[in-house]
């Protein structure tokens, strides 16, 4: 402890220099006492005051000569240390209890104060005090250091040197320990200074060299430095020893012990079973399993209980027969069985097995407890998960790394058709016959080098079938990491990728179709211009014959041109679609009357058509096409002779077009059966593709079929054939049952008359097709309008209101189209008479337009008669 007076202090430098001086007499173990320029003390430290025998502050305030023995001498003293700046001598003092001390003083000047320094008696000064720790530590066993109260290095022996290679200089000023002089560090300087106050402290694990940004690794020792604080028999603190020990082969062996003793605890707290310790009868010790084997606590367990309070009543005389005879014999013994009992009353069925160890010079039982209730139940989990794996719907097939098989379930049984007593033990690649691609030699690599593939492969069944099939492999591995086998999932697709093909292949026919629908619109709007204008000619010209036989041909001639257009657009889904119930059977025996006289005589014709088959919705002219269609083609596919047949029933099938799962659907299906040549799989797949033929040149278009697969699926249906190369082919129509009955035939068309001065507008982007309509119209007495395009025909129809009796509309428009044209005519007059026409429609938006009060449809091209006919029908409509 420090005491001082207080003072005022305005300069800050003095009392910084104030703060030094207080910590530099805390520091020594001398007394030492600052006296100003009038001989008043006004700082002191406890040494001082001990010194003097007066208490804690009283010092402080004294007159110096006070303190003396009042002695001429003494006085003679304290004049000199005026007059000098520095003075060593004898000084006598006098102690509070009236006695005199004589003691070793130094005096030093400051500034106007002088600093006093006095050894008491029978204290060892500086110097003899380094002289003697010097001498001591020079034998001393353990490598050892001296520190002075202020941390200066004042002795340090041969052992320390050669422990850290660091020794005091030969000459000069001593190095100081808390100013890194030694081997010391900044973070050692609170540990140095407390042991400089006088406490013990000990420095574990001091890593020597310290570690070094510069030089990474770890240190090559581990010391442990213990700071002694030396005090002299009256117990004043002398100095600090500070001792080093070399304690890293010590470190290293007790690390191995706990890093061995971690291990054997892991193996026994991991252990699948219980393992316990049991001396006179009581648990010891218990692991974690068995713990949870009894659902009890180690408080409850260890030093409380044994083996036979977890034993049921009526196994506790054979449990505690059998642990007396373990404790008895040195040799290993069989294992017991017994129900445990916990306790929440619960049982459990267990075994347990013992053995006499010798642990503190006294027997005991090293056991373990297994819970056989928790392996049945393992057991019984892993047969369930097994059984799971034979239930799977995926054949799941394991190999080992060189292709034999190892595990083959039930569902690869179903798929590939080998049993599993056959399969095991087998060369997979041999036993499937994979594409050369598809080995698993092949994928061997890759697995080896992904851990995993996916994919799809092509296997062989057992009875030759080619199989497409989804495969997930992936490698197994041991327990070092080689790989040991592979693992594969197996999945029919070759279902699915029938339909894949079948989708494309249907939008194949989508997009060749949607061209041949352009075509066939743009070659009728220009046929509907020659045949109009022909039948114009016809009626202008004078009625030589020899003119009306020219007129005829050309009129043929481009009819037929329109019959080839009529079959575009009969397999681009586009053509005349006029839907009502009709009688499929009555249909197919007109087919089959028109037909039979082109037969062959070697062909026998066999028809079955039942007599109470529903009825069908469809265009009568389109579907008696597409069924005459089929006819043609099985009879051209039996130029020797055979037999054509044409069956009719009601049957229950997924509509291919309503997604997964699919609706099932009523249908009335036509299977038309020939014993021809048949096709094979290349010539199946393009059957109907406009323009493809297997027929000589001049024999065939390649349209037909086509025809009759847009003709199916505009009407809702759809298509089934089955072929084999000279065994004949089989074509089945799907046509979806009507709700409505048959409508009787209409009558013949009677002499059409002219018109009265009605109002008709003609709207079509076509402008040769718009003249013309307005010169037959204008011919037969009716007033024309022309609109060439939709916002035109809304003009005019506003412009004229009430005054226009009936709009032929065209379907297909740029801009405004037809079906929009429509609509906006009906908004402005709920009742416009409109009449459609196009190159083509589709069944939907001709139904709708007819539904919504449209006066009927007329297909291009049409005879300028037809055309009227029509014109009359739709102005008498009411």
């Amino acid at each position: 402890m420090f005491w001082r007076r207080k003072t005022h202090v305005d300069d800050p430098r003095a009392a910084e220099a104030s703060e030094r001086l207080a910590a530099v007499l805390r520091a020594v173990s001398d007394a030492v006492l600052e006296v100003d320029e009038h001989g008043v003390v006004v700082a002191a430290n406890r040494a001082a005051a001990d010194l003097v025998g007066l208490g804690p502050g009283s010092v402080v305030g004294l007159p110096f000569r006070a303190l003396t023995d009042g002695s001429a001498e003494a006085l003679h003293v304290l004049e000199e240390s005026r007059r000098r700046k520095r003075w060593t001598g004898e000084l006598s003092l006098r102690r509070a209890d009236g006695s005199v001390v004589q003691a070793s003083a130094r005096a030093e000047a400051a500034g106007r104060s002088v600093v006093w320094s006095i050894t008491p008696p029978g204290a060892v000064g500086g110097r003899e005090l380094a002289s003697h720790v010097r001498q001591a530590l020079h034998d001393f066993p353990l490598p050892a250091q001296a520190l002075d109260l202020d941390g200066r290095v004042i002795a340090t022996n041969r052992a320390w040197v050669d422990l850290f290679g660091q020794g005091p200089p030969p000459s000069g000023e001593p190095p100081n320990a808390l100013r890194g002089g030694s081997v010391f560090g900044p973070q050692h300087r609170s540990a140095l200074q407390d042991a400089l106050r006088g406490q013990a402290v000990r420095l574990q694990n001091f890593p020597w060299p310290p570690p070094d940004a510069r030089r990474p690794g770890p240190p090559s020792r581990t010391l442990e430095v213990l700071l002694a604080p030396i005090r002299d028999p009256q117990g004043r603190l002398q100095f600090v020893l500070a001792t080093a020990l070399d304690i890293t082969e010590q470190r290293r062996l007790e690390e191995e012990l706990r890093e061995s003793e971690a291990r054997y605890r892991t193996l026994i707290e991991e252990s699948p079973d219980g393992v316990f310790l049991l001396e006179d009868g009581l648990f010891r010790f218990v692991n974690r399993r068995f713990l949870q084997m009894f659902r009890t606590t180690s408080a409850e367990c260890v030093d409380r209980l044994g083996p036979l309070a977890l034993c049921a009543p009526e196994d506790r005389p054979k449990l505690a027969n059998y642990l007396r005879e373990r404790l008895a014999s040195p040799s290993p013994g069989e294992a017991v069985g017994f129900v445990g009992l916990r306790p929440d009353g619960s049982r459990l069925e267990c075994e347990l097995q013992a053995n006499r160890v010798v642990l503190r010079g006294k027997p005991m039982l090293l056991g373990t407890v297994r819970d056989l209730t928790e392996h049945r139940r393992v057991a019984d989990m892993l047969h369930f998960q097994a059984s799971l794996l034979e239930q799977v719907q995926d054949a799941i097939v394991a190999t080992d790394w060189d292709g034999r098989v190892v595990y083959w379930n039930r569902a690869a049984e179903a798929l590939y058709g080998w049993l599993a007593s056959d399969a095991l033990g087998r060369d997979f690649d041999s036993l499937v016959q994979p594409e050369a691609r598809d080995s698993l030699a092949r994928l061997r690599q890759h697995l080896l080098r992904d851990g995993t593939w996916r994919g799809e492969l092509r296997h062989r069944t057992a009875d030759g079938q080619v199989s497409w099939l989804s495969a997930s492999l992936s490698v197994q591995r041991d327990a070092q990491g080689r790989p040991v086998g592979v693992l594969g999932v197996y999945r029919d697709i070759t279902a699915n990728k029938r339909l894949e093909e079948e989708l494309l292949q249907a939008q194949k026919m989508e997009s060749i179709g949607t061209l041949a629908g352009g075509i066939a619109h743009d070659f009728n709007n220009i046929l509907g211009t020659i045949v109009g204008y022909l039948g114009l000619l016809k009626e202008e010209l004078p009625g030589t014959p020899e003119l009306q036989r020219y007129f005829d041909v050309l009129e043929r001639s481009a009819l037929r041109a329109s019959e080839l257009t009529r079959q575009l657009l009969g397999f681009a889904r586009r053509g005349k679609f006029e839907v009502r119930p009709l009688d499929v059977a009555r249909l197919c025996s007109e087919v089959t009357e028109l037909f039979r006289s082109t037969l062959d005589p070697r062909i026998e014709l066999r028809t079955r058509f039942p007599s109470d088959l529903p009825m069908v919705e469809g265009d009568a002219s389109q579907l008696h096409q597409a069924v005459l269609n089929l006819c043609m083609n099985a009879r051209d596919a039996m130029p020797d002779g055979g037999v054509l047949e044409l069956v009719l029933q009601p049957v229950i099938a997924p509509d291919p077009t309503s997604g997964e799962p699919p609706v099932l659907r009523p249908y009335v299906c036509l299977t038309v059966r020939d014993t021809g040549v048949g096709m094979d799989e290349h010539v199946k797949a393009r059957m109907f593709e406009p323009f493809f033929t297997t027929k000589g040149p001049g024999k065939g278009t390649g349209l037909g079929l086509a025809m009759v697969y847009g003709i199916v699926r505009n009407h809702g249906g759809f298509l089934e054939v089955d072929s084999e190369v000279g065994k004949g082919t089989a074509v089945r129509m799907y046509l979806p049952v009507a709700s409505g009955a048959a409508e009787p035939e209409e009558a013949g068309e009677a002499e059409v008359d002219g018109g009265a001065g009605e109002t008709i507008l003609v709207v079509d982007d076509e402008e040769p097709l718009c003249n013309l309509l307005r010169d037959v119209l204008t011919r037969r007495g009716y007033r024309v309008l022309v609109a060439t395009d939709g916002q035109e025909a809304l003009r005019l129809y506003q412009e004229h209101a009430g005054r226009i009796d009936l709009v032929i509309l065209d379907m297909t428009m740029p801009g405004l189209s037809g079906t929009q044209t429509f609509d906006a005519l009906r908004a402005l007059d709920p009742r416009v008479r409109i009449l459609l026409t196009s190159g083509y429609t589709q069944e939907r938006a001709a139904r709708d337009a007819v539904a919504r009060g449209a006066k009927g449809f007329l297909q291009k091209p049409f005879l300028i008669s037809e055309l009227a006919a029509r014109v009359r029908e739709a102005l008498q409509d009411d």
